[in-house]
């Protein structure tokens, strides 16, 4: 898809952001479902984990994820019991009051106690009262005791304990293989490792098929009419190289053991014949970095999960097998294209303070829109001497203002003045997102308060080129004020510019400013906008291959 028409679509998503409103991003659905209660479980896949969304590892509904997507076509009510670093056995702990686990239970996802806690006492009740369940999971069961048996066939200690230590601290099993691989340099070693990690994924399939068959009885036990469906597995490494020589690679191997899986799954468990099996091996994924590339262990987690399309496709085979006409498209944006803007180089736009604050919080200037508008020009204006407002003279942000305003972006005020130093607001937004994208049809707007507002024409050339939204009480609120970070988050949707998180911590080992915290909504938003970067696209994410201050 041409980067031109996402614009649009990425530029309303953040501007809800910046409306704070608390509806759906989707349409209500009037139509009667066909499934009164939608139950998912399964890992980090069903649970919508990827470059998309880092921060729900669990028991949340993940719009994009399939199980959201199939939610919306078919499910009055839906249930997110879906976890990161769930395998059969944490799945079959949560159902079974007398089961102990095995000696690496809730270890991979660092699973809190709390989760457990809260959660626990959800799954029968969820499963006895629910039509539906969808169930995927797997890839960790395998995943899990290849990576024990890889460490057991390291000879370093030094090494063993670095890698034993990473999984004590983050539970990041891939992490821990990559370092093991990375910090071995032995070419007979690291054979030894890859072979220890395939022996180590059989032991996981035995463990798996003994442990799906538990779990069956307990769901057909506590709801012996649901209908559901068992996703298959696809392969997470069939994009990974373990070394640049591309002699030892673990995808092949994990190609044999996901096709058993899956074979067990649609046919060789005594439960086949009672619950509706999707195969997902044709899943796109992302493409991921060699082993030996710096960036391959912060890349690996999130990119060896299904991309958006990826999910989409689960969704249809899902919604294909329950006999549902009605697929997942592909999102619609319109084809426009913002005018003047460099949408090729992700040059820095915005700056912070001399304090080294970036004050995300304070409400953005006319003049700090203009330069950061004037800092993604594809090409600055010559000439600028026919704009001659009477307040700019000596302002530091005189060339800018002059330079965005010669083409139109910005206006002043009929006294002939700009007021650099007056905080903007969303009328004022949205006059200059609707200059800077092309004019579409104009439709009504749903607002109650545009009415006879100075902006009330832009308001609605935004609105219908999708650009704006407004609150839940059908309110615009004109005359608002835009914050510093709800600013730059905008500009980089309208550029498309959306990088994993994952790539900005690999190049970022802080924050450039003071009072911007790493958990903050806008920190993605504020490293995007302030470092001049490298980049590459990966599928549906920007990933940062260099940064260039």
């Amino acid at each position: 898809m041409k980067r031109s028409k996402r614009l649009s679509c990425l530029f309303l998503a953040i501007l809800m952001i910046c409306c704070l409103c608390s509806t759906s991003a989707f349409a209500a659905n009037n139509t009667v479902k066909a499934y009164k209660q939608y139950t998912v479980l399964g890992d980090s896949i069903p649970a919508g984990y990827g470059p998309y969304n880092y921060e729900h590892k669990g028991y949340a509904k993940i719009p994009v994820s399939y199980p959201g997507l199939v939610a919306d076509k078919v499910a009055e009510d839906y249930i997110p019991l879906a976890r990161t670093g769930f395998r059969t056995a944490e799945l079959r702990y949560m159902l079974e009051d007398d089961y102990e686990g095995d000696p690496y239970l809730f270890r991979i996802g660092k699973t809190s106690p709390e989760d457990i806690y809260l959660h626990r006492p959800e799954y029968k009740p969820a499963i006895a009262e629910s039509d539906l369940l969808t169930l995927g999971i797997g890839s960790n069961d395998i995943l899990n005791y290849g990576m024990i048996r890889a460490i057991d066939a390291s000879k370093d200690p030094m090494i063993t304990n670095k890698v034993r230590e990473i999984l004590e601290e983050s539970g990041d099993y891939m992490q821990a293989l990559s370092t093991l691989l990375t910090l071995t340099s032995a070419v007979e070693s690291v054979s030894g490792i890859v072979t220890g990690f395939i022996q180590g994924m059989s032991e996981g399939y035995l463990n798996f098929m003994k442990n799906w068959e538990c779990i069956m009885e307990d769901i057909y036990t506590l709801n012996p009419d649901v209908t559901m469906v068992v996703v298959g597995m696809y392969n997470p490494l069939k994009t990974t190289k373990l070394l640049d020589s591309s002699l030892i690679t673990i995808g092949r191997a994990f190609d044999m053991i996901t096709a058993g899986m899956n074979t067990f799954m649609k046919q060789g468990s005594r439960y086949s014949d009672r619950y509706l099996f999707v195969d997902t091996v044709q899943t796109e994924i992302y493409d991921l970095p060699a082993l030996t590339d710096g960036m391959y262990m912060d890349m690996l987690l999130g990119m060896v999960h299904p991309t958006k399309a990826g999910h989409r496709y689960i969704a249809n085979e899902i919604l294909n097998v329950l006999n549902v006409s009605d697929t997942v498209e592909e999102p619609v944006v319109l084809d426009v294209s913002p005018k003047y803007l460099d949408l090729t180089d992700h040059t820095a736009f915005v700056s912070g303070y001399s304090d080294g604050s970036f004050r995300p919080g304070n409400s953005a200037t006319r003049a700090e829109v203009a330069s950061m508008l004037c800092s993604l020009l594809a090409e600055e204006p010559a000439d600028t001497s026919a704009v001659s407002f009477s307040d700019i003279s000596g302002h530091w942000g005189e060339r800018q203002i002059k330079a965005v305003s010669s083409l139109g972006i910005m206006q002043g005020y009929s006294d002939g003045t700009f007021r650099p130093d007056t905080t903007i607001t969303r009328a004022e937004f949205a006059t200059i997102a609707a200059y800077l994208f092309d004019d579409v049809e104009t439709k009504s707007v749903p607002f109650s308060d545009t009415s006879g507002h100075w902006a009330e024409t832009y308001i609605a050339k935004a609105y219908s080129q999708g650009l704006i939204a407004g609150y839940a009480d059908g309110t615009f609120k004109p005359d608002r004020n835009v914050t510093r970070a709800q600013l730059v988050a905008i500009l980089n949707r309208a550029m498309g510019r959306d990088p994993d998180i994952k790539s900005i911590a690999y190049f970022m080992e802080e924050s450039s400013f003071g009072d911007v915290d790493p958990s903050a909504w806008y920190y993605n938003d504020v490293m995007e906008a302030s470092n001049s970067h490298s980049y590459k696209t990966n599928k549906d994410v920007e990933m940062w291959t260099g940064v260039e201050n």
